[in-house]
C-alpha cells in the first residue's frame, strides 16, 4: 500500500474549532500555489469563504467543520454575546466562551505548531478576532474577555516564534452576516463573509507578525490613497516613554 505524503501545514487560520471532519481540497493559482493551509470551522460563513478563496488561490487547503456541537456552540456565542450586564451572568458562561474562543485555539495552535510549523521552521497563523478584542463594550463583558484573551496570546505568541520562521497575526472581519449571528437586512455596515479577502491576504503578503487588521480599516485607508500596509497595527502596545 501507498505511504500518503503528510499534509504538512503552512498556514493556520483559526476561526471556531472542531477536531472532527477533516478534508482535504486542492486546486491550482498563483497567491498560495503549493501552500498547504488548514481552516478550521470552514462548514459556513467566514470558515468557509476563507477556504474557498484559499483554495481558489492554489493552496492545498484541510478544513474543519462543526457537526454535533454547532448548536452547542451557537447558542454560547447567542447567551454571551446578546448584550447582558455582567452581574447577570454566570461564571460557568464566562468559562464556556473561553474554552470556546480561546482555550480551543490553544489546542488546535499548539498541535500544527509542534506536528508541522516547528518542524519545517515555517508557517503562518491568522486568528480571526473581533473588535470586541480591542474595545471594551458594554453589556459584552464575557465576550470581550475572550477576545482580548485571544488577542493576548496571539501577540505573546508571536514573540515566541519570530525567530522560527513562523508569522502571527490576527483579523477582525468586520459586522459580517453569518448564520449563528444574523444581521438586519439593510443594516449599515454589514459585510459578507467573502469579503474578509482583501485583509486576509494583506497579512498573508504583509511579512509581518504580532499585528492585527481590521477590514473597514483597510476599506477606509484604500478609500484615502494609501498602502494596505498602513491597515496592519502592532498588536503589543508600545511601552511608555515620558
Amino acid at each position: 500500500m501507498q505511504q500518503r505524503r503528510p499534509f504538512k501545514i503552512a498556514i493556520l487560520i483559526y476561526y471556531l474549532i472542531t477536531l472532527n471532519g477533516l478534508i482535504a481540497m486542492t486546486c491550482s493559482s498563483l497567491r498560495l500555489a503549493n501552500q498547504r493551509v488548514l481552516v478550521t470551522g470552514a462548514g459556513r460563513g467566514i470558515g468557509r469563504a476563507i477556504a474557498l478563496v484559499c483554495s481558489r488561490e492554489g493552496a492545498r487547503v484541510a478544513i474543519t467543520s462543526r457537526t454535533l456541537s454547532e448548536l452547542e456552540d451557537t447558542a454560547l456565542q447567542a447567551r454571551t454575546s446578546s448584550g447582558r450586564p455582567l452581574e447577570t451572568l454566570s461564571s460557568d458562561d464566562l468559562r464556556s466562551i473561553l474554552d470556546l474562543n480561546v482555550v480551543s485555539v490553544h489546542t488546535v495552535t499548539a498541535a500544527v505548531l509542534r506536528h508541522a510549523m516547528l518542524p519545517a521552521g515555517s508557517g503562518k497563523i491568522i486568528n480571526i478576532s473581533s473588535r470586541a478584542g480591542k474595545v471594551g463594550l458594554p453589556n459584552y463583558s464575557h465576550y470581550c474577555a475572550s477576545k482580548f484573551a485571544l488577542e493576548g496570546m496571539a501577540a505573546a505568541l508571536a514573540e515566541e516564534v519570530k525567530d522560527k520562521g513562523i508569522e502571527v497575526n490576527t483579523l477582525s472581519p468586520g459586522m459580517v452576516n453569518t448564520a449563528s449571528f444574523p444581521k438586519p437586512a439593510g443594516k449599515k455596515g454589514v459585510r459578507s463573509a467573502e469579503s474578509a479577502e482583501d485583509s486576509l491576504f494583506a497579512l498573508i503578503e504583509g511579512g509581518v507578525t504580532g499585528h492585527y487588521i481590521h477590514a473597514d480599516e483597510l476599506d477606509e485607508i484604500r478609500a484615502n490613497g494609501l498602502k494596505d500596509r498602513v491597515a496592519l497595527k502592532p498588536i503589543r502596545e508600545a511601552m511608555f516613554s515620558p
